[in-house]
């Protein structure tokens, strides 16, 4: 399948508007790929499909720096002067989704606090926040702030670091034993999450935790 072909894209823009869940099979570079038209559609430009979208590739990078130089060499590039939508508020540009999407919404996303065990302190961890759980399998560090307040908490046999600020996330009774700034908890090492999986183990994710 020649995901870039004009005719290819609009076969696929009249699928989709008759119905999305209609199953089709494409040719891929290693063989037919069948999904629904809305799976396929999201999945252009992928390596099954004979593209790449890796902007992390050096090679599409190289690419894009040479595209670049030969405008420049041409003379289609030049500096100059635009108009274009500014919040005076934030001192910075609005970009167009965010316009032709009416602005932002104002959401409440939830949290999601877990205990990371702290190497060679047994019965203590840290308490750690994020409102991504699904990048917790690439963990490699926990962030703290240098100059913000973290307390050593127990509770029941467990002692807990957690930020002074946070430390209402805690159910039931609980003993403040000490308060300390960040930088004394820099360079302490846990266990992360998934540190059992191959795939972390390979990549050396267990001896990366640190704070």
């Amino acid at each position: 399948m020649d995901w870039n072909d004009p005719d290819t894209l609009r076969d696929l823009a009249d699928r989709l508007a008759r119905g999305a869940d209609e199953v089709i099979t494409v040719q891929g570079p290693d063989g037919p790929v069948t999904d629904t038209v809305e799976r396929i559609v999201a999945r252009l430009g992928m390596p099954e499909l004979g593209g790449s979208y890796f902007t992390f590739s050096n090679e599409n990078n190289y690419m894009i720096w040479t595209f670049l130089k030969r405008c420049w060499e041409q003379g289609w590039l030049y500096k100059s002067r635009d108009v274009m939508p500014w919040c005076p508020r934030c001192a910075t540009g609005i970009s167009q989704h965010e316009i032709v999407t009416e602005g932002y919404r104002e959401m409440t996303h939830p949290g999601v606090t877990l205990r990371f065990p702290l190497r060679g302190r047994p019965g203590e961890s840290l308490l750690v926040w994020t409102t991504t759980p699904w990048t917790l399998t690439s963990n490699v560090a926990a962030a703290v702030g240098p100059e913000l307040t973290y307390v050593k908490v127990r509770q029941g046999d467990e002692v807990f670091y957690l930020s002074k600020g946070t430390i209402s996330v805690l159910r039931g009774d609980y003993v403040v034993l000490e308060e300390m700034k960040g930088t004394a908890l820099e360079g302490w090492t846990y266990d992360g999450p998934f540190d059992e999986l191959p795939a972390q183990q390979a990549a050396g994710g267990p001896q990366a935790h640190q704070v």
